[in-house]
């Protein structure tokens, strides 16, 4: 069987811009957005928790208050390591694309 080669590279090529346009922009501005309501979220509820003298919230909701700052924790971090595995792969389409082209 014959392999157009060409033809192959330039497909590995839209594949790498199609990995890259994935990172760079989609989990990128998701992360942000994430990360920033995540933050504002976190402030408000450990700001209203803390104004309240009877520690009552804190009894009645501060485990689930924490298992929510873990899990907002968790998903920053998922989000980073898909970026990154859909980065690495991108990398490595893009340096067998260069190899292909010799």
């Amino acid at each position: 069987m014959k392999i157009d080669t060409a033809d192959l590279s330039k497909k590995m090529i839209s594949l790498t811009e199609c990995l890259e346009d994935y990172c760079n922009l989609s989990l990128d501005r998701a992360e942000t957005e994430i990360s920033e309501g995540s933050s504002e979220t976190v402030e408000v509820i450990e700001s209203i928790l803390n104004d309240d003298r009877s520690n009552l919230l804190r009894i009645v909701y501060g485990k689930e208050v924490g298992n929510l700052q873990d899990k907002m924790g968790a998903l920053r971090i998922s989000l980073s390591e898909v970026q990154q595995i859909a980065s690495n792969l991108s990398f490595r389409i893009y340096k067998d694309s260069e190899v292909l082209g010799r």
